[in-house]
């Protein structure tokens, strides 16, 4: 029973090692077979890439290609129109943006002048009504003072005419001697009151 058991002992490691063995070995082959794999692809896609190369230079780009580029150049020809527009649309809105600048400018000055002017022809009214109102009082001024001096006169033409009619009046001296002069200061005081009253 020992050297049974050895011997199943030693063969069972041998099958282990074998199976462990042909583990290893299919796992190298098929590393092995994956980079024969991507060598010949790589290979072959040389070998399309080449061949493509001297069929284009020899017939010219393929009917794929020439697609591809036609759409490749309007795509550029409609990223350019877009450009194009979006750079006129601003264009366009900065020029109305500072037109309606421009003219809430222009009607800001227009306001402040009609302002002005208004404000100047009130002023120019408010001096000629001031004016006019002084000319009147300059006037009635003098018409008062005109008053005044035609009163005057009139009240120093009043007493020079009731002067001698006041000496002729007194009685007579007796012969051989003049007669007292009329007492003309009791007028001259009665105009010089008069005058003080009118100034």
């Amino acid at each position: 029973m020992g050297i049974l058991t050895d011997s199943m002992g030693r063969l069972r490691e041998e099958i282990d090692a074998l199976r462990r063995k042909r583990s290893l070995a299919g796992t190298e082959l098929q590393r092995q077979s994956a980079e024969r794999r991507a060598a010949v692809m790589a290979l072959r896609t040389s070998f399309s890439r080449d061949r493509a190369r001297a069929h284009r230079s020899w017939f010219g780009p393929t009917a794929s290609e020439r697609r591809a580029a036609e759409m490749h150049r309007l795509a550029a020809q409609e990223l350019e129109r877009r450009r194009a527009e979006e750079a006129y649309a601003l264009a366009k809105a900065e020029q109305e943006r500072r037109q309606a600048e421009e003219a809430q400018a222009l009607a800001k000055a227009e306001q402040e002048r009609r302002q002005a002017e208004e404000a100047q022809a009130l002023a120019k009214a408010e001096q000629e009504r001031r004016q006019a109102e002084e000319a009147e009082a300059l006037e009635k001024a003098e018409q008062a003072r005109r008053l005044a001096e035609e009163a005057r006169a009139e009240e120093e033409a009043r007493l020079d005419a009731e002067a001698p009619e006041a000496s002729e009046h007194e009685p007579d001296s007796p012969a051989g001697q003049p007669g007292p002069e009329p007492d003309r200061s009791g007028a001259r005081h009665h105009r010089k009151h008069k005058r003080q009253g009118s100034n």
